[in-house]
């Protein structure tokens, strides 16, 4: 084409990267580690331990007379590790702790229910083999060993933080020839 000129060849990408030689390279964004969801762990077994032994001393405090510290020993036996657990919003760990303790006492009776409850004697020797007292005993430890498992395998907590609220940043960085604009959000 006659008084037409050429196009000036474009710059290749040689030249560009020589060009911007002493030009900063554009930051890299780096995104914010999300928060944690969780707090750290804690073992909170102390206080159904608490509760269990004010069940005890109820226990160890009665007597004929006083027939409702014996109703006060079952429901703070019954009640008390179970209450600790939905107090720290673990529904099903407290019904985990209600069929422990259910589970435990039901292994004490049958031991108690095995004594028999009458005063043995050996045959040959006429010792005492077993009493009432020693039943009432072993389902008392049977009953004790749930509470004390019911508080070492299930009163551990992580409790889940309260969500952040949203927030936007904006990240400007400016280069030599021009600038960066970043943002990063969370919703």
């Amino acid at each position: 084409m006659p008084g037409a000129t050429l196009a000036e060849p474009r710059e290749s990408s040689m030249e560009r990267r020589a060009d911007r030689a002493g030009e900063p390279d554009a930051p890299e964004v780096q995104v914010p580690e999300p928060p944690p969801r969780y707090g750290p762990p804690y073992w909170y077994g102390w206080q159904v331990n608490v509760t269990d032994a004010t069940s005890l001393a109820f226990l160890l405090t009665s007597s004929d007379e006083r027939v409702w510290q014996l109703a006060v020993w079952i429901g703070a036996y019954g009640l008390g590790g179970p209450l600790v657990h939905g107090a720290h919003g673990r529904g099903w760990r407290a019904l985990g702790s209600v069929g422990l303790r259910l589970g435990a006492t039901a292994a004490g009776v049958a031991a108690f229910a095995e004594v028999d409850c009458h005063d043995r004697r050996d045959p040959d020797t006429g010792e005492e083999i077993a009493t009432c007292a020693d039943a009432a005993t072993a389902l008392v430890l049977f009953m004790y060993a749930g509470a004390v498992a019911d508080s070492l395998i299930d009163a551990h907590d992580r409790p889940r933080l309260p969500d952040s609220p949203p927030a936007v940043s904006l990240t400007l960085t400016p280069l030599r020839r021009g600038g960066t604009i970043g943002a990063t959000w969370r919703f």
